[in-house]
């Protein structure tokens, strides 16, 4: 019984070390996630996430219609592939297709400007 209690003691304790190994590197992946090399690295990321802040709402205009990416593509006259890069952020909106967007969907856009002072004074602190 002795030996049988050990054993599940070593798997344990070696579980345990593995496990805080494991949370070690998920740690420093975390920290390293939204390290950038460079300035023009870290302001094409932050267009990326408008982006896909954008795109998140054209998501929700095609989902209350029902609408296909297809059915997108060719209300916009342009092809399926092209919404799927937009989707995958791969090509970034630009200021005339959200106008066509805008026509499409029967909405119009508004832009809100959201203080980040908070954020950036973390940054700079860190």
């Amino acid at each position: 019984m002795n030996t049988i209690l050990k054993n599940i003691d070593s798997n344990i304790n070696s579980a345990e070390v593995h496990k805080a190994q494991a949370q070690q590197v998920l740690h420093e992946y975390m920290q390293n996630l939204f390290t950038f090399n460079s300035a023009e690295e870290k302001q094409q990321f932050e267009a990326e996430m408008l982006h896909l802040r954008c795109m998140g709402v054209i998501g929700q205009l095609m989902q209350e219609r029902n609408m296909t990416k297809k059915q997108l593509a060719d209300a916009l006259q342009t092809s399926k592939s092209y919404i799927t890069q937009l989707f995958t952020a791969d090509r970034l909106l630009n200021i005339t297709l959200l106008a066509r967007l805008e026509r499409v969907f029967g909405v119009r856009f508004e832009l809100q400007a959201v203080a980040v002072v908070a954020a950036q004074d973390k940054e700079q602190a860190g």
